[in-house]
Order: structure tokens, then sequence, then C-alpha cells
């Protein structure tokens, strides 16, 4: 049976969820921007994504589906990229709060590193996932994930990306 980037894995399904989502918060960082929202509410925002959802999804990918990888395929220059922009993202969110918001390019960036990311993770790299680890650490992933999980939704009230609020 043949995989494509289309169809994601059952296994896998509530990371793809996740970066959907991540899709979302970047969607919403760039309207903020557009809008002229004010910048220290986005750079809070941004704050928010990053411990909220992009820490915990990180260590749910490192931890429940990177870790089943052998010593030779953690080395695949895509998984390796990955990696370094888990690190990245949230450094980049903490210049962006340090700053208060007064880099406007920096959140634009973020935003675009997020989406460049997800694209990544989906395009390249889970098919790849999909295609090298055997069904049952597939299913073992799956189960850690779920047990790791905390909540699918960003604790923010402020919609500051519609226009007038």
């Amino acid at each position: 049976m043949s995989k494509t980037t289309n169809k994601r894995s059952e296994h896998l399904k509530k990371i793809s969820w996740e970066h959907h989502q991540a899709l979302r918060y970047a969607l919403h960082i760039n309207k903020g921007v557009a809008n002229g929202a004010a910048g220290v509410v986005i750079a809070a925002y941004i704050r928010a994504v990053s411990e909220q959802h992009l820490a915990p999804h990180f260590a749910e990918e490192e931890q429940a589906l990177f870790s089943r990888l052998d010593g030779e395929q953690q080395k695949n220059p895509v998984l390796r990229r990955v990696l370094d922009e888990h690190r990245a993202l949230p450094e980049m969110a903490r210049r962006i709060e340090d700053a208060q918001g007064r880099d406007r390019d920096q959140m634009l960036r973020f935003a675009q590193m997020l989406v460049d990311h997800v694209k990544l993770e989906e395009k390249q790299l889970f098919p790849w996932i999909e295609q090298t680890l055997p069904e049952s650490a597939l299913r073992e992933a799956q189960t850690q994930i779920e047990q790791m999980h905390s909540s699918d939704e960003l604790d923010w009230r402020n919609a500051f990306w519609k226009p007038g609020a």
C-alpha cells in the first residue's frame, strides 16, 4: 500500500491536527500585524503559542515519535532541520517578547517560519516516518501522544487579529 502526503496515518492524525492549529495561530499573527494590532499584544500571543502549543507539541513529536527512529534514521537531514526549528521557534518567540512587540518584521518571520515548519513536517518528514517506522512503532507513538496531549485550545481571549478588536 503506498502512502501519500495527502493521507495521514491514523497514528499521526492528532499531531497533524495540531499542525492545523499552528497554521491558524500563524494566520492570527499575520492578520494582527496587518491590522495594526498592538505589538505588545501580538508578542504576548506569540509567547502563549510558544509555551502552550509549541512546547508540548514539540515534546510529543520528539519523545513519542522521533525517539522511535534508530541512530542512522536520526541522521535524516529533514529530521535534523525540524529539530533545529524546534529550538529556533521558541528562541524567536523569546526575542519578540524581549523586544516588547516593537519588531513587527520579526513577528511576521515567526509566523512564516511556523508555516514553513508545519509544511516541512507534513509534506516531507511525516510521510518518511510513516514509511520508515513499523506499524507497531506508529501505534505505540499514537498511544504515547494521546497520553502526553493536554489541550487543543490556546488559553487566549483577545481576538486582536479581528479588525476593531
